[in-house]
């Protein structure tokens, strides 16, 4: 069989877009960790994400959290839903997702799900986007990198931060 000068080209395209996303799956987390959380950039004011809706229930959870962890971030911290939101993250089913907002700037995301089906579903997904992660736990994993850190639990919780506002929420008040 013998193959034009064309379709020869296309066959030499297809395999390096083919190669080339291959490799990026093998790129360390650092050279391609995300810079937010769906459409939502580290950052964003709450103001200019349309569709939340403010959870009264998660921000207070989250207010008393932050009281005995970061005292001086607990009350500007707040927490949002999305009606509507797609609840899968590769083949995985989540039951809801948050959205957290520092000083009305996002920097985090938490999606809830059950089940060890789906929690392999939701490792098999990280491993596929992120690669291999910096942490394994018997019970997590987790990527860390300069902007982002993504930890998997088996107690059903998956979450994505913005180290930078993470850092300025931890950093004690005068300073």
């Amino acid at each position: 069989m013998r193959l034009s000068v064309k379709m020869i080209v296309l066959l030499g395209l297809l395999l390096a877009c083919a190669a080339g996303a291959a490799a990026a799956g093998n790129l360390p987390f650092e050279e391609q960790e995300p810079e937010g959380f769906r459409d939502i950039t580290w950052g964003t004011p709450v103001s200019q994400v349309e569709g939340l809706k403010f959870s009264a229930d998660g921000t207070a959870a989250l207010r008393e959290l932050y009281k005995r962890t970061r005292k001086q971030a607990a009350a500007q911290v707040s927490v949002y839903s999305r009606p509507g939101d797609r609840l899968k993250i590769g083949e995985g089913t989540l039951t809801r997702i948050y959205y957290y907002f520092y000083d009305d700037l996002f920097y985090g995301a938490t999606a809830y799900f059950t089940g060890r089906d789906n929690y392999e579903k939701l490792l098999s997904a990280c491993y596929k986007k992120f690669g291999e992660p910096t942490l394994t736990e018997a019970d997590r994993v987790e990527w860390q990198g300069k902007s982002t850190s993504i930890v998997l639990s088996q107690k059903g919780v998956f979450s994505m931060d913005s180290e930078k506002i993470k850092d300025q929420m931890e950093e004690p008040e005068g300073f």
